[in-house]
């Protein structure tokens, strides 16, 4: 049985939809307050997940906005 290949296009993140568990989350953090622009927990918390993942924990992460 043969695969049917299909061409998948990247050409914008505004196309599709959100997944389900973003949205969840938006839903849980929408009403909280922080500094943002990167200042704020869940980017310090999203730092530590990159450079775990990345296997390099003094890793300067910056996020571009």
């Amino acid at each position: 049985m043969a695969l049917k290949k299909e061409k998948l296009c990247f050409a914008s993140d505004y196309q599709e939809g959100a997944h389900p568990r973003i949205l969840k989350r938006l839903e849980e953090t929408n009403l909280l307050q922080s500094t943002g622009y990167g200042k704020d927990d869940i980017c310090e918390s999203a730092r530590e997940r990159i450079r775990i993942a990345c296997g390099c924990p003094k890793a300067a992460v910056h996020f571009l906005i």
